[in-house]
């Protein structure tokens, strides 16, 4: 099996939580998000972009001692006109 993108740089110390990123936007969400100087966590996302989620089945995501996953699907925002 292969390692989900990030899995590596998910820290030891850390396996209480994993944060994921799905979806189409998965990437450039994960590239804003990692160059947020606010952001508290240096420990980057997992990524799981449109390639990843097609070969879904022969990836690794998590360890197995990780405890909670917190999964965001980004989205485009569209403004309606009137």
């Amino acid at each position: 099996m292969k390692r989900a993108p990030f899995l590596c740089k998910q820290s030891p110390d850390r396996t209480l939580e994993v944060v994921i990123l799905a979806g189409s936007l998965a990437w450039e969400t994960s590239h804003v998000w990692r160059k947020d100087p606010d952001r508290e966590d240096d420990v980057p996302p997992m990524v799981l972009g449109p390639d990843e989620l097609a070969d879904l089945s022969n990836l690794t995501i998590i360890r197995p001692d990780t405890l909670y996953v917190r999964y965001f699907a980004p989205a485009i925002s569209v403004k309606k006109s009137c």
